[in-house]
């Protein structure tokens, strides 16, 4: 099963992670456990927090939605 993790900004300039994988095309933000959507401050963030997991792909999204994949995670 491939897992692509897609990183977008926020409005207020925080980042948003999501992960979707083969079998759900929808991704799946990364929530607390509250169920709000956690707020990452970098892109170092979100690395440091799916350390150890694995991750096949890795997206940057725009504002206008376009996404372009990360060649070294």
């Amino acid at each position: 099963m491939k897992s692509q993790l897609r990183i977008e900004k926020a409005a207020n300039n925080y980042l948003l992670a999501s992960v979707a994988t083969n079998s759900a095309d929808v991704p799946n933000y990364i929530t607390s456990p509250q169920g709000k959507p956690l707020k990452f401050l970098s892109i170092a963030h979100i690395k440091e927090f799916f350390e150890g997991q694995r991750i096949d792909e890795v997206l940057v999204v725009d504002d206008a939605g376009n996404s372009q994949a990360v060649e070294y995670w």
